[in-house]
This record gives structure tokens, sequence and C-alpha cells, in this order.
């Protein structure tokens, strides 16, 4: 569930939320230019713009001497819009043979313009509708989300990510039905879905979704039978891929066996999640600690109990102890702390070559980059329920679990 915000959080939220907005807006009015400039449609609006312009100058110079209703030539301008929309008010009316020549000639190549130009914007609409739809649509957000494959799993990332409120793009890429596509849409109304159909392991499919200014990916394993023996490999590719086209995409990958948890993070990925890696735990304990496995099941679901999640520490109590951190939090708002993460970064080609480098060291740095190698990273070292004297870094973050009622407060 979202975390507790206080009034300033929640405000600096507000224009987050606002600035996406915007910058999504402008990425769809640039995406229907294109669209409309593709058509020809900027070519016919230019030639009714310049018919009305030619017009209101011809009916200017036809009308001004003898009518006293156009003194200039925003009354011709006023006047040939009148026209042209139908509105015909009857304040500006021709009154001179050029006049009306202008006037007949205007409002006929309007008439068969017009019908042109409507048509042109209705297929532009329908087209990019009948693509999304069909996944062929390429993906204009940035710092979007992306689901590559489907499985059970991608409906509980999309039920984690509303009860989170999270509000960028998310993009599903795979071979998902259609249908099924719009079921999700329905079920999430919240979420900003898109969909972008083909094999997640192809460069041209990703790269219409748009990969190299995602923010996360996550890679999702085929649970069919028939694929199962090479859907870690399918994964190891696809990591492959999503690291060489965007370097900086944080990749959370999926796998069946174990043994390829190596494999998935020397291709690229962050982090590493094997199916049914607790299950023997979670059996166990229903068999010898019964309640302990439900217990955990539902601080590990959203909306169903206490909610487990991450949350900053206050900067007033780095340098404290845990124990001052835990009391604080129990007796101020009845958060249970469980333990500390706490961030490493590691040293990258950047911190080698120093700040003050030259050309050669920009050359390296640079190609490091596009390679997506050397960009250095962090990694987390976990400490649940270090002990009351250990000692809170600025880099740590607070493992909590959040009581029902404000879980539920905060999720309205």
């Amino acid at each position: 569930m979202p975390v507790p915000e206080t009034a300033g959080a929640r405000e600096s939220a507000w224009w987050t939320r606002t600035g996406r907005a915007l910058a999504a807006l402008a990425r769809e009015s640039q995406a229907v230019w294109e669209l409309a400039r593709r058509e020809r449609l900027t070519t016919l609006v230019g030639i009714l713009l310049a018919l009305l312009l030619a017009g209101s100058v011809l009916f200017y110079v036809g009308e001004a001497a003898g009518n006293t209703r156009v003194q200039n030539l925003i009354d011709a301008l006023y006047w040939g819009v009148i026209s042209v929309t139908t509105a015909g008010y009857g304040d500006v009316v021709p009154l001179t043979p050029l006049g009306r020549a202008s006037a007949m000639v205007m409002m006929l190549s309007f008439m068969a313009l017009m019908p042109l130009v409507g048509a042109t914007v209705t297929s532009i609409y329908v087209s990019r509708k009948i693509k999304g739809e069909a996944g062929l649509e390429r993906i204009t957000a940035t710092r979007h989300i992306l689901i590559c494959g489907w499985n059970n799993n991608g409906t509980g990332i999309l039920t984690g990510l509303t009860a989170r409120g999270e509000t960028r793009t998310v993009a599903i890429v795979g071979d998902l039905a259609t249908d099924h596509f719009e079921n999700l849409v329905e079920a999430f109304p919240k979420l900003d879905l898109r969909f972008v159909k083909g094999p997640f392991t192809s460069e041209a499919v990703l790269q219409r979704a748009n990969v190299r200014q995602a923010a996360t990916a996550f890679v999702l394993i085929s649970y069919g039978l028939e694929n199962m023996l090479r859907s870690d490999e399918v994964a190891v590719l696809a990591v492959l891929t999503l690291r060489e086209l965007g370097p900086n995409v944080h990749i959370v990958a999926e796998c069946f066996a174990s043994t390829y948890r190596g494999h998935l993070r020397r291709a690229g990925a962050n982090r590493v999640i094997v199916s049914g890696e607790l299950d023997g735990f979670m059996l166990t304990a229903a068999a010898l600690s019964p309640g302990l496995d439900t217990s955990l099941r539902d601080a590990l679901s959203f909306g169903v109990s206490n909610d487990l999640w991450t949350v900053a520490i206050p900067p007033e109590f780095v340098g404290k102890t845990y124990l001052e951190l835990a009391q604080h939090w129990l007796s101020e708002r009845c958060w249970v702390l469980l333990g500390l993460i706490r961030e490493r970064r590691e040293l990258g080609i950047r911190d080698v070559l120093g700040h003050e480098s030259g050309s050669i060291d920009e050359f390296i740095h640079k190609h490091f980059e596009q390679a997506g190698r050397g960009m250095g990273g962090a990694h987390h070292v976990h400490f649940l329920n270090p002990g009351p004297d250990h000692v809170i870094d600025p880099g740590d973050t607070a493992i909590v679990i959040f009581p029902p009622e404000e879980s539920s407060d905060s999720a309205a």
C-alpha cells in the first residue's frame, strides 16, 4: 500500500503527477503532429488557412471603401471566419461584386476541402486506436515500466503498482491476446496500460516499447509445460537485449532454476527472483507452525492486512540507534520496524578516470556508457533486526509493517 505521506510530500507528489501529465500531453501532441504531417493533413490545413486569409484580404479590398461594417483587416478576417464556419451572424455582409465573389469562392472551397480534412483526422485517430489495440504503436512515454512476457505474476505486479499509487505508463511487451489486454485495462483503470505486441527478445519490439527511456523492466517466464525447459534461456536472452538497448534500465528478472540466477545477473539483471524459492519454507511453516504461513502471506499481499514495505528514514535519526527509531515509530505511528537496507555503491569507470578527465578519458567513458558497462551501481546489504545499538547510516532505508487502519487510509 502507499506509504503514509506528509502534507509536503503530498504537494510534491501532486506537482510530480501534474508534470508527468503535462509531459504525456506534450508527447501525445507530438505524436499526433507527426501523424498529421505524414498524412498531409498539415498541407490541407495550410491551404485552408491560405484561402481564408486571401479571401478576407480580397473582401477587405472590395468592401473597405463603401461598407461601414468593414473598418480594418480584423473585421474582414472576422467575417471570413464566421462565413466558413457557417455561423452567419449577418452583422457583416458583402455589398460589392468583389466582396461577394470572394465570399463565394472561399465558401465553396471550404465546402469542398473540409470533409477531406475531417476524414483525414478521423483516419488518424482510428488508425492510432487500431494500432494501439493491436500492440503496434510506438510507446512515447519516458521513465515508464515494461513487463516483458506474461504469467500470473503479471497480475500481481499490476495490483502492486495500483496499490502503490503508480502513475507512470506501464507497457506489456509480448504475444498477449488483444481481448486479454482489454480485460486488464478494465481491471486496472487507474494504470496507464499500453501494449506492445511481439517477442520481447526482439530488438525492434523493445525499441517500439522505447526501452532506452524506460525506468524499470520486469522479465517474466512462461509457465507453459512446453516452454518451461527453455524459459530461463529466453529470460537470459531478454535481459541481454534489454541491457544492450537500455543501459540505465532497472531490470528485475524471474527464472525457474536457481542455477540461472548467476547467468541472469551476468547478463545485466539488477535483481533475480527464483520462482517458488520460498515454497519450501511456506510448506514447512504451514505444517510445523500453523498461522505463520498465512501471516507472512498477508504481510506480503497488497491490501489484505498489515502492509510490509520500505520507507525513508527521517534525517534527524541518522547517526542514532536502531532502538531509538523503532521506539519512535512504534509510539508515534504504530509502525513496526523490522530491519534496514543499506545501499552500497560500486566503483564505476567515472570514479576510476576521475572528474577532471581529458579527451581520451571521455572517449573511454562514452564507449563504456554505450555498452552499459563500467557505470558503477549499487548493491544492498540487509540488516534484519540488527540489534538495539546498531547505528543508522545515511544510506539506510527502513523495512516497516504498517497497521491495517493506516494502510487503508493511505489507499483512500
